[in-house]
């Protein structure tokens, strides 16, 4: 009885459903696990970028962006963060009285008297002295009534070298995965290569940009 050539190939073998159920499982809460992340990171743009002035999608405007990275040249850092994310934590009033007060040169003897309890009350309980960006003095609320200038050169460069390293990994285990599932659809595999290619193409795109 001669020996019959297989027909299967490496490719038809590295597949999800032949694999066993320990691989399986690993790349299926794998998967899970990176779409809770990716959920999250786009909550965590949301709420970064929001625009309380309700433009754009889902309240992330163009504008919003852009006054993020290169700046507000026509407000301070304390009113950029005011008109976003932060705006909700005072109310109408004391927001309208911290602007004020900062267009008005920011004086330290009007902080004591004016603006100083609506920091105490809104903003010390997480900008604390012992925070990342304090607001528990005049000293530390006066560096942000500076003109906004966006996050800068050196915040950048930091920030961009931790999500290469970081994300680089990511998108190499979905793009891992990408490999093993099969499209059963002849003249589809290019699907694949755009999923796996895309993420990386992407975050290197945005981040020269």
């Amino acid at each position: 009885m001669g020996n019959k050539k297989s027909d299967v190939t490496l490719g038809e073998i590295l597949r999800i459903y032949r694999m066993p159920m320990s691989l399986r499982l690993l790349f299926l809460m794998t998967a899970i696990s990176l779409t809770i992340g990716y959920v999250f990171n786009l909550a965590q743009i949301m709420v970064h970028h929001h625009d309380n002035n309700g433009g754009g999608f889902l309240g992330v405007s163009p504008e919003s962006i852009r006054a993020a990275y290169y700046g507000k040249r026509d407000a301070s850092t304390l009113e950029l963060k005011l008109d976003g994310a932060m705006g909700r934590y005072v109310t109408p009033e004391e927001k309208s009285a911290i602007i004020f007060w900062i267009r008005n040169g920011s004086n330290e003897e009007l902080y004591h008297t004016q603006v100083r309890d609506m920091f105490e009350r809104n903003c010390v309980l997480c900008h604390s002295a012992h925070s990342f960006r304090s607001l528990a003095s005049f000293e530390d609320v006066k560096k942000v009534t500076q003109i906004n200038r966006g996050m800068g050169l050196e915040t950048l460069v930091r920030v961009s070298h931790i999500h290469f390293n970081g994300m680089t990994a990511l998108f190499f285990m979905s793009g891992l995965i990408t490999c093993f599932a099969s499209i059963r659809v002849g003249g589809w595999r290019w699907v694949k290569w755009v999923v796996i290619v895309l993420p990386m193409a992407a975050m290197i795109a945005d981040i020269l940009s």
